[in-house]
C-alpha cells in the first residue's frame, strides 16, 4: 500500500495535518515504535505525519517556577542533563538512562513514550512520580491534564484525534529531596522491564516530610501507590518502615503473566525494587 509522507516544520502546520487526515494517518516522532509496528504489519497507516521537524517542541525550559520539556526532546538529551535535570528531576533522568541503547535513546522521544502508553513505559514512570502534566494541542488550542488521567488503559489515552502532545510540565525536586528508579528485565540492558520501581523523598530532619511512589508493569497503568505514600509521611525512613511499605506494594499491585513474567514474580519484584529504592534514598542521608 502507498504511504503518504507529510513532514510539516511548525507547530501551526503540523496542527493543520493532524485535523485533516483523521483516522487515516500516523504521527511519525523517533519512530523506534511505529516503524517497528509497520515492519511487523501491526500498522498500515496511509498518512504518516512526521514532526521531528518541529523545533518548537524540541526545548527544556525553565518558567513560572516550572520544568517545560517538549514531547519532541530525546531520552538522550534528558540524560545527558544540559539544564540541571539531575538535581530537579533525577527519578526521570535515570529512567531515561535505563531505556534501550544509546542508538534508541538518541532517537525516541519523550512524548512518544506517553503516547504509547505502556504500562511499562520507563519515563512515563517517572512522570507520574513527578506528578507532571501533558500539553495536548490542536487547531482548536490547547489544553493540560495530570499524566495519571492521561493514560486510562494499555495503549489507550484521552488524546483526541486531532490532538498531539507538544510538552510535559512539573515541579522541580525540592532541596534536599531524594529520587530513585530501579527496574528488572530479561537483560541487565536493552530490556523492557518486567517491573519498575520510581519514588521520591522529602525528609526534614528524620521524619518524611512527603514521599511519592509509583510501580510500572504491574497493573493497565503505571500505578502511584498511594497506601505506601500515606504510610511513610511522618514517620521515619527506617528498615521497619521500609520493609512495611515493600509488604504493601506488593499487596496493592494487580500484575498479569503474560510472555516476559509471571503474577508471582511481579509481585515479590514490586516489593523488592521499592525496598531498594528506599533503601538508596535512606543511605544517602
Amino acid at each position: 500500500m502507498d504511504v503518504t509522507y507529510i513532514r510539516p516544520k511548525n507547530t501551526r502546520d503540523a496542527l493543520a495535518e493532524l485535523a485533516k487526515w483523521g483516522e487515516k494517518r500516523r504521527i511519525l516522532a523517533g519512530g523506534t515504535d511505529l516503524l517497528v509496528r509497520m515492519e511487523q504489519g501491526v500498522e498500515e497507516p496511509e498518512v504518516i505525519i512526521d514532526i521531528s521537524a518541529v523545533d518548537e517542541w524540541k526545548h527544556i525550559q525553565r518558567r513560572d517556577g516550572k520544568i517545560k520539556i517538549g514531547s519532541l526532546v530525546t531520552y538522550r538529551d534528558i540524560e545527558e542533563d544540559g539544564n540541571g535535570l539531575t538535581n530537579d528531576a533525577c527519578v526521570l533522568v535515570e529512567a531515561c538512562r535505563q531505556i534501550g541503547s544509546v542508538q534508541i535513546r538518541n532517537r525516541a522521544t519523550i512524548g512518544g513514550n506517553l503516547g504509547n502508553a505502556s504500562p511499562a513505559a520507563d519515563a512515563v514512570l517517572a512522570l507520574y512520580v513527578l506528578d507532571a502534566e501533558i500539553c495536548l494541542e490542536s487547531v482548536k488550542g490547547e489544553r493540560w491534564i495530570p499524566v495519571s488521567k492521561f493514560i486510562i488503559g494499555p495503549g489507550k489515552t484521552v488524546r483526541k484525534l486531532d490532538e498531539v502532545i507538544t510538552a510535559v510540565a512539573f515541579s522541580p525536586m525540592k532541596d534536599g529531596e531524594r529520587g530513585f528508579f530501579q527496574k528488572i528485565g530479561q537483560r541487565r540492558a536493552v530490556t523492557i522491564s518486567k517491573v519498575s520501581a520510581g519514588g521520591t523523598v522529602l525528609m526534614e530532619g528524620k521524619t518524611i516530610k512527603q514521599c511519592r511512589l509509583a510501580l510500572g508493569a504491574v497493573a493497565p497503568t503505571v500505578l502511584r501507590v498511594q497506601e505506601v505514600e500515606a504510610m511513610l509521611t511522618g514517620q521515619p525512613l527506617d528498615s521497619d518502615h521500609i520493609t512495611r511499605a515493600a509488604a504493601i506494594a506488593m499487596q496493592t499491585c494487580t500484575p498479569i503473566d503474560d510472555i516476559r513474567s509471571t503474577v508471582s514474580y511481579r509481585r515479590k519484584l514490586a516489593g523488592v525494587l521499592v525496598r531498594r529504592g528506599l533503601e538508596s534514598c535512606q543511605f544517602s542521608q
